[in-house]
């Protein structure tokens, strides 16, 4: 109805159980401000437990009595959407490349990083409108890191523009929202792909154009206690702003805030609600659609070629990483052996040595019977997946509709 108001919220929680701080005084903080700011939808990442998900169930009942939780990968998505209003559709659906099972540290093959899906009712205007909320793979901090898994966060985000621009063409709902911890800078390659094939705008920049200094930064920010990032050599010494809130259709938003309820949980206390700043969007309801991107046929080309070479460099690296594999196992089945033929150690040491070399055995096994084939499908499959993307802006924001 317009003139009315949609008052969104998007918070990483960092809810690791045993290793993030001060988890209960945080998550009773988090619940007094979700009950107190009267939100009509709050998307909420990193909620690792079930008992992390009740607490805030029973805590929030009155004020967000609807909530949906989903569920994907082995440890669960972290991801859940709290809503006023009564929550009609939900769905899950997990990235197709999503990390690696053997960086157990990292824990994004575990999580099964995915897109949530959701249809909210809001029967008072009687309309309907997608929100969708995701939690990309992390980029982490190292070199060799951020290429390992560059191919992982192209294909994410090449995934989740085109599954935003197929459920937000729908003439059932009155608008899309997409939020969550993209852990992605807004002019990275994954922001240029949301902005050129989802159809959707990001609201800070709809609302306070361009400008992204330590104002609008939403991660890493020196002031914050749980940053890790604190060093002098650290890129950006402002934070990031990778959490985020994307929308379209006929909503307009008119406030969107870093850290709306302030930097501590209590007065005086030193500590943040988590170790990522949260995100408030109050959307103007309106008659009209909102303003597509502007988007040209050299921008598309130009982002196909680009994520195309990527997917292949990434398979280029799979087949080395293939004949390193076979390497490996050759040498570790002559070590076991020489081991068990020729070399007398004491028992234990017998066992341990054993013990390892099996266990090293069957990972590059498993590698190569599993991991790096099924990569190199999904880097084949994405590859595909960009060559169907249309040329002509137009059709792909459904503009030839009007």
């Amino acid at each position: 109805m317009p003139g009315q108001s949609l008052k969104v919220l998007t918070l990483n929680c960092w809810g690791i159980p045993h290793v993030s701080k001060n988890i209960k005084e945080r998550f009773e903080a988090i619940c007094q401000q979700l009950n107190e700011n009267d939100y009509d939808v709050v998307g909420l990442q990193e909620i690792w437990s079930q008992e992390q998900y009740n607490q805030i169930i029973e805590k929030c009942s009155d004020a967000l009595p609807y909530s949906h939780y989903f569920h994907s990968g082995m440890i669960g998505s972290g991801l859940c959407v709290f809503s006023k209003h009564p929550i009609t559709h939900a769905m899950t659906l997990p990235y197709l490349l999503n990390g690696r099972p053997n960086m157990i540290t990292h824990c994004d093959w575990y999580a099964g990083k995915a897109l949530g899906y959701c249809r909210i009712h809001i029967e008072d205007w009687n309309r309907q409108y997608v929100f969708l909320i995701t939690h990309t793979h992390a980029e982490y901090s190292f070199e060799h890191l951020k290429k390992e898994y560059l191919v992982h966060r192209t294909a994410q985000f090449c995934e989740l523009a085109m599954a935003v621009n197929t459920f937000s063409d729908s003439k059932s709902s009155s608008g899309t929202v997409l939020l969550g911890d993209f852990n992605c800078r807004p002019n990275g390659l994954g922001c240029q792909l949301l902005n050129a094939l989802s159809g959707l705008n990001d609201s800070w920049i709809a609302v306070h154009g361009n400008e992204n200094d330590v104002i609008a930064t939403t991660s890493d920010r020196p002031d914050n206690i749980f940053t890790k990032r604190h060093r002098k050599d650290y890129t950006f010494v402002n934070g990031q702003r990778i959490d985020q809130v994307w929308f379209s259709g006929k909503l307009k938003p008119k406030e969107c805030r870093i850290r709306p309820w302030g930097h501590e949980i209590k007065q005086n206390s030193n500590i943040p609600f988590s170790d990522h700043e949260p995100v408030q969007v109050i959307f103007e309801c309106t008659e009209e659609d909102s303003k597509k991107p502007e988007v040209t046929i050299e921008q598309i080309e130009k982002l196909g070629v680009e994520v195309t070479e990527i997917f292949r460099q990434g398979i280029n690296d799979l087949n080395k990483y293939q004949i390193w594999a076979v390497i490996m196992l050759g040498l570790l089945c002559a070590l076991l052996y020489v081991d068990v033929c020729f070399i007398s150690l004491p028992f234990m040491l017998e066992y341990i040595l054993a013990f390892v070399l099996i266990g090293m055995l069957v990972f590059y096994v498993f590698q190569l019977m599993y991991t790096i084939p099924s990569e190199v499908n999904k880097c084949s499959g994405a590859i595909a997946n960009v060559a169907t993307w249309p040329s002509n802006p137009q059709i792909l924001h459904h503009l030839t509709d009007n």
